[in-house]
């Protein structure tokens, strides 16, 4: 039941915040005249949910594996973080195909969604689903 818990948290928390950041920001960063498809809703919700699908794999390998899999997957999952952020930044001055019309502010309000779904996932994850050792007291 906690696997459940901390997937729907994860889920919901994830794309609910991302599409309001969508919402914020996508006016003031996008070029009308030439919109960036990866900041729509669409992709936006379905590669939150990918992304999350993700990472519930890897941790329930880590906590099947791991006495103690909470600190190996928080810095697993600020690696894969980091890295996340090369995409964003490559899309910056495309003029054609699928990413055409990113920008430096387009790459930013990306980077800030994969910042707040990191977040939100591992949190839901490490504390809603704890592996075998690292529950959480709550005295």
């Amino acid at each position: 039941m906690s696997f459940i818990k901390a997937f729907l948290t994860a889920l919901i928390g994830s794309v609910a915040v991302n599409l309001l950041i969508l919402v914020l920001f996508r006016p003031i960063v996008i070029n009308p005249a030439m919109p960036l498809h990866a900041l729509s809703v669409g992709p936006v919700a379905m590669l939150t949910t990918i992304g999350i699908i993700g990472a519930m794999i890897v941790y329930a390998i880590m906590r099947a594996l791991l006495a103690h899999p909470a600190r190996v997957f928080v810095w697993t999952a600020v690696v894969v973080l980091i890295v996340s952020f090369i995409p964003d930044y490559l899309i910056i001055g495309e003029t054609s195909g699928m990413f055409a019309g990113g920008t430096l502010g387009s790459a930013l309000v990306l980077a800030s969604m994969h910042i707040v779904a990191a977040i939100i996932t591992v949190w839901s994850l490490v504390k809603l689903w704890p592996g075998r050792h690292d529950v959480v007291s709550t005295r």
